[in-house]
């Protein structure tokens, strides 16, 4: 994983998450009508991670897996509020979920269920212990972010512990999704595959400094529709590019994938990623449904910033639109990036593509 800030711009100080020192807050798509079968369930919970907390939505309702949406995962080290939506004609069920680690902040109704990425982004509040003499350069660092975009990197969590998430991926094209133990884990070993392809990519670009540019071949998503298009005149898109109105993409692989054209830069960064990981699109396809292929923006745009000394600490707040990962900016940000043994356990998003 490259860095993008110069060293200059590094803050000295050290992050751990945990509940004192990390809160993470969705920031919704859209509004919910009010009415509906689905009710939609604003919940703030510290020390417990998604999975879990949809376990008690499935326990408490006596509803399927299924019937209970969120639109990411979110890490156990943190107070973190989200939604969470569940099929149910009535409430009553939610007196039973309020515990310490637990609270019901907002319920209301919608019409379907709450699906994985329908957010905007996320809010994040992270301390850095002993970063209050670095606060100059967190204000110049996050400038610059917010200018030219976070690298949008997965986060090592994304690859679990160990590190071999990816490599039960593999097993998953080769064998089936038995392999994995469930259909839930194998779409999520089978993303992290996607996912190591993806940052290989990103390394690529970063090392021939073209994060923040358009490239002939390039297939750049507008910013706010999401939208692909093949990039065919770097002197018309590199402006658009400048001012975020849209930007590159990397490779999410699978079959339905749009690809970068042929023989350009793009698409030799992405053949030799492939290449180096063992894979084609077609290992990918024999996953069917699992890893259909998608694009995802090599940058995220990084919004809302502000910085605030607290004792001998520093208090860093920004916005990561959905899929972004607040380790990879603090791993931007600090002289010493966060150990990802003692980052969060968790993903943010769920698995897609």
């Amino acid at each position: 994983m490259r860095r993008l800030l110069p060293e200059s711009l590094r803050v000295s100080g050290t992050f751990r998450p945990s509940v004192d020192d990390f809160e993470v807050e969705e920031v919704p798509l859209y509004p919910t009508s009010g009415q509906g079968d689905h009710l939609w369930v604003t919940i703030e919970k510290r020390g417990l991670n998604t999975r879990d907390a949809v376990l008690r939505f499935v326990r408490a309702f006596g509803v399927k897996d299924a019937d209970v949406g969120t639109a990411g995962m979110k890490d156990r080290h943190a107070v973190t509020r989200q939604q969470i939506s569940v099929l149910a004609r009535t409430d009553a069920p939610l007196a039973s979920l309020e515990a310490p680690d637990l609270r019901v902040l907002e319920v209301t109704r919608h019409n379907h269920k709450l699906r994985t990425g329908h957010l905007a982004g996320n809010r994040f509040r992270c301390r850095i212990l002993g970063g209050s003499g670095s606060a100059e350069s967190a204000q110049a660092a996050l400038a610059v972010l917010s200018r030219r975009g976070l690298p949008n990197y997965y986060g090592e969590q994304r690859f679990g512990v160990s590190g071999d998430t990816a490599a039960l991926g593999r097993a998953v094209l080769a064998r089936g999704p038995r392999v994995a133990g469930s259909p839930w884990k194998a779409r999520l070993v089978v993303s992290a595959l996607q996912s190591s392809v993806f940052n290989a990519v990103l390394d690529a670009r970063l090392d021939a400094g073209q994060l923040d540019a358009a490239l002939v071949g390039d297939v750049l998503q507008k910013t706010i529709t999401h939208g692909l298009f093949t990039c065919a005149d770097a002197a018309v898109d590199g402006p658009r590019v400048e001012s975020f109105e849209v930007s590159a993409t990397g490779p999410i692989p699978g079959p339905r994938m749009r690809l970068p054209t042929p023989g350009t830069l793009p698409a030799a960064w992405e053949d030799a990623a492939m290449l180096a990981h063992e894979l084609t699109l077609a290992d990918f396809g024999r996953a069917g449904a699992l890893a259909e292929g998608t694009r995802r923006a090599v940058r995220a745009r990084v919004e809302g910033t502000s910085v605030a000394v607290e004792g001998e600490d520093l208090w860093v707040t920004f916005q990561l639109p959905a899929g972004g990962y607040a380790t990879v900016l603090l791993g931007e940000l600090l002289v010493a990036p966060p150990d990802p043994s003692e980052g969060p356990s968790e993903a943010e998003p769920q698995p897609e593509g």
